[in-house]
């Protein structure tokens, strides 16, 4: 599945997933917190975040960011989810957000 995710300044994310994730900062400047370790990290950084570890991610600059995110393994369907969940005519609620991230077993941070 291939999926382009750009976030806006300011703007977090949040999961204890069920799999490994990798993130690969394409643009813009990207803030991790692994466990307690935060990172600030630039154009061709790479962070890997090992299964079932709390962690959030988010935009660190005033500008557009830009990452690869990986997974193994690979979470297609959560994806295919968040995809119809952004692409209908209103944006999704948290909660609906939420719920689906409890149906593949991650936990919003």
């Amino acid at each position: 599945m291939r999926a382009r995710n750009q976030f806006r300044a300011g703007q977090q994310f949040g999961a204890g997933a069920n799999c490994s994730e990798g993130y690969f900062v394409l643009d813009g400047r990207v803030s991790v917190t692994v466990d307690d370790s935060e990172l600030t990290v630039g154009p061709d950084g790479f962070v890997l975040v090992p299964r079932g570890t709390a962690h959030t991610f988010g935009n660190a600059s005033q500008h557009e960011a830009r990452l690869l995110v990986i997974h193994a393994p690979a979470m297609d369907a959560y994806f295919a989810g968040l995809h119809e969940l952004w692409n209908r005519g209103e944006a999704p609620t948290p909660d609906e957000e939420r719920e689906l991230m409890a149906r593949f077993g991650m936990e919003p941070a």
